[in-house]
């Protein structure tokens, strides 16, 4: 079991594979969990479940008792498990066994889907697909489609500027006492290009690709 804080939540995790060792940058001790994710056996029958969203990476379901799962999906639409939601519990269940590579990547995925659960639900908060680091103390986010130039224009700063990276892929946006705060997450994309810094959000700036 590993305990880490992020945007002031503190999440105990209980994984099996390597992608625990990408936890140690934000972990903490002698800290109270506010949340649970864990490896578990699915607790439900099919029959206990009724559908009420499906999109093309999950469907969620809720239980008789009002109960909320999630069925998750990778992109070519293969299940990789299912997440059951109890309180403040997430238990991750696997479609099948993996090799270790394979499973890291589902224990990724999925906690990545609780963790978000969890901070959506107890903060005002966003989770931005961007890359953000710190300028002169405050926060600047970069926001564009995949392969536009994020970590190019990041890789620039860095150069010339000598900005401080907060994270490359995935960024938490917090509201609180009245301004955004960009807060990091373990959840960095496969670069893991990050740190566990946060700033107040000073500027949005959204990269297009010229013609």
């Amino acid at each position: 079991m590993i305990l880490i804080e992020v945007a002031s939540l503190v999440f105990s995790y209980d994984l099996i594979s390597s992608f625990s060792s990408r936890l140690k940058l934000y972990e903490v001790k002698d800290k109270n969990p506010d949340f649970f994710i864990k490896n578990g056996k699915f607790p439900y029958k099919k029959e206990d479940l009724k559908e009420i969203l499906t999109s093309k990476f999950y469907n969620l379901y809720k239980t008789r008792d009002d109960k909320i799962v999630q069925l998750v999906k990778n992109d070519s639409g293969k299940v990789l498990g299912i997440i059951s939601y109890d309180g403040n519990v997430a238990t991750l269940t696997y479609n099948q066994n993996y090799d270790d590579s394979t499973l890291s990547y589902i224990e990724y995925t999925l906690s990545e889907y609780a963790f978000v659960y969890f901070l959506l639900r107890n903060k005002e908060a966003l989770f931005v697909h961007s890359s953000s680091f710190i300028y002169k103390g405050l926060g600047v986010l970069l926001i564009a489609s995949s392969g536009t130039g994020k970590s190019t224009h990041r890789r620039l700063w860095e150069q010339y500027e000598g900005i401080k990276v907060i994270n490359d892929d995935k960024n938490v946006l917090v509201y609180e006492n009245d301004h955004f705060v960009i807060y990091p997450n373990p959840y960095s994309g496969k670069e893991i290009v990050e740190s566990n810094e946060n700033a107040p959000l000073k500027a949005l700036v959204f990269l297009q690709r010229g013609n």
